[in-house]
């Protein structure tokens, strides 16, 4: 190990995990007195200090705040997760978190309102930070978030970039790398070469890279991608445009659908009687998208660890509260490939 060991070195030495080891350091925190003793002689031996956690027991409590849109509830479900988890982590660290969702069944004068309330009751409380997974920004948006960044509350985006805020960080999929690889399970498994993308909001970047790196992808697979069409995360468009893309492309031969919402064109090509002809590609991972790729009715999907990215978010931004710690302008995941044959290793870590 590394003379400078931190409590994930420790986690990973023992086996335990962060926040057990936490507890350890807590002489209230309950935990069992063998492991307790176990977790201290560890970290005596490899040096490993419990003064920050002494500091964060003697501190103010640091506040979070996490503002979510509700557009495919499995999606922010795996955000609250990941929100949740590192908000456990963290517990015995005077660490507060609040979580807030926005309904995008209004209109968008309605949601940037909202937003504005949850993020005019954040300041106010003089939250230490806040995590915002907004989708599109507006000019008046931006300078809204740009004023809070500036009286000093660092703002992180999550699974959107929002150019034009001053954002800490943004907590991203490798939205490009995605794109590339749906490109080419779809050349794997498709009977031609006849491809179309259902998109969920083209507007927003994270959509606009997986689109750019299918199309990089497809040239070198010799696949054609016929049509690119934008279901705005709106699953009774999705529903209907299944059998409009059908009709449109009658020699199609597969589909990539680059948001989580998936069900409603899975559902479409099974009452068309098609599922068995075309090739389905979706993204990320929950129990109704499972059952769906275990019946070879969706080929592949591309998980962009949407519980990780929260994660991800929750905790750097606390290292940068605490620590001032120097973050990466994006914190990317690595997409991965999730077929019938692996998706209960996924499916379990998703339900954990």
């Amino acid at each position: 190990m590394e003379n400078r060991i931190t409590i994930y070195d420790l986690s990973k030495q023992l086996g335990i995990s962060t926040a057990t080891i936490n507890r350890a350091f807590n002489p209230s925190a309950k935990i069992k007195s063998e492991k307790r003793k176990l977790i201290l002689e560890t970290a005596a031996k490899y040096g490993y200090s419990p003064n920050k956690i002494a500091a964060g027991l003697s501190r103010n409590p640091i506040k979070i705040g996490t503002i979510l849109v509700d557009l495919i509830p499995a999606f922010y479900n795996e955000l609250i997760k990941g929100i949740k988890s590192s908000h456990e982590e963290l517990l015995d660290l005077k660490v507060e978190s609040v979580i807030r969702i926005i309904n995008v069944n209004d209109n968008i004068e309605n949601i940037d309102h909202e937003l504005i309330r949850v993020l005019d009751e954040f300041s106010e409380k003089k939250f230490d930070g806040i995590i915002i997974n907004y989708p599109v920004a507006s000019q008046s948006i931006q300078s809204y978030l740009n004023s809070i960044i500036d009286n000093g509350i660092p703002i992180v985006t999550l699974n959107y970039e929002l150019s034009g805020i001053k954002r800490l960080f943004s907590s991203i999929n490798n939205c490009r790398a995605a794109g590339r690889m749906a490109a080419q399970m779809l050349s794997f498994t498709s009977k031609g070469n006849q491809a179309v993308i259902f998109s969920g909001n083209m507007a927003l970047e994270n959509h606009q890279s997986t689109i750019k790196g299918f199309r990089e992808e497809a040239v070198k697979q010799s696949l054609e991608l016929v049509g690119v069409y934008d279901n705005r995360d709106d699953p009774d468009l999705a529903y209907k445009n299944t059998e409009k893309v059908l009709k449109e492309h009658p020699n199609l031969n597969g589909i990539y659908i680059n948001s989580a919402n998936s069900i409603p064109v899975c559902k479409r090509l099974e009452e068309l009687g098609r599922s068995g002809e075309i090739s389905l590609v979706a993204s990320d991972v929950f129990p109704e998208l499972a059952s769906y790729i275990s019946s070879r009715v969706v080929s592949a999907t591309i998980y962009q660890n949407p519980f990780m990215q929260a994660k991800n978010a929750f905790l750097n931004l606390y290292y940068h509260i605490t620590e001032n710690r120097k973050i990466p302008e994006r914190l990317m995941i690595t997409p991965q490939i999730v077929i019938s044959s692996n998706i209960q290793m996924y499916l379990d870590v998703s339900v954990t």
